[in-house]
């Protein structure tokens, strides 16, 4: 009976044994694997950092002939710089907001985005190039704003043309101190547009109030348009198949 108690707690010792050294393996390579994604991220963001830090110089040294607006050009730097913000929020959900490397990332994320801004700022005056700018400031510790985060999210999804910045006033830099200081922002979840600031949880609707008319009717008139159309496939459709249940 002891021999049989001894040889049973043997084999539950060594099955334990093994499922925690499988369950390390498979745990260091996970991590391992993390990291790796994480790198090609970190790499990733700072080769479109970039290639659209040296856009700006471009465009900064060009005449207005050559950065007159081009829809297709301005929607893929949209798009450009929220694919970055995306990479830096993943970022920051896996390695947590102090990582070193993340912060040195952020940093210059924010700083390629006060860059852009101030660029746009330049050829608004000098060529006339009207681009709507929706400055977003928000920080760790503000309870709104996650919620303020996902209506920006959904204001950048049905309007590609508007320019969106995620200004992270947790970074403590000298530049971001400073656009802070010119336009008075008081706290977070702030909200800049047409050199007005909102602060405070904003919801879709009040956010596309802050917008320009014409580009909110435009939105929901392609809506419309867009419904109508879905509505007639259907019908058609349907017309379809009773035509075919009559023959």
């Amino acid at each position: 009976m002891k021999n049989y108690s001894f040889y049973h707690y043997a084999i539950v010792f060594f099955v334990t044994l093994g499922l925690f050294i499988l369950a390390f393996f498979l745990s260091d390579k996970a991590s391992n694997a993390r990291i790796s994604q994480i790198q090609e991220i970190q790499n990733k963001i700072s080769l479109d950092i970039l290639s659209i830090e040296t856009r700006y110089a471009l465009l900064g040294n060009s005449s207005c002939d050559h950065v007159v607006s081009n829809e297709n050009f301005e929607r893929e730097l949209n798009e450009e710089l929220n694919n970055l913000a995306r990479r830096v929020k993943f970022m920051e959900s896996d390695l947590g907001s102090e990582n070193p490397n993340l912060l040195a990332i952020k940093q210059q994320y924010n700083l390629l985005q006060i860059k852009d801004y101030l660029l746009r700022q330049e050829l608004n005056e000098r060529c006339g190039e009207e681009i709507v700018s929706v400055l977003y400031f928000h920080e760790q510790s503000c309870r709104d704003c996650r919620r303020q985060t996902v209506v920006l999210d959904e204001i950048g999804a049905r309007y590609p043309e508007v320019r969106i910045y995620w200004l992270d006033r947790d970074l403590h830099t000298p530049a971001m101190q400073t656009l802070i200081s010119i336009f008075n922002i008081p706290g977070s979840p702030s909200i800049m547009v047409d050199d007005i600031v909102h602060t405070g949880l904003f919801s879709l609707a009040d956010v596309e109030e802050m917008l320009p008319l014409v580009l909110v009717e435009n939105y929901y008139a392609s809506q419309e348009i867009k419904e109508d159309e879905e509505i007639s496939e259907e019908e058609n459709k349907e017309e379809g198949t009773v035509e075919k249940t009559d023959i």
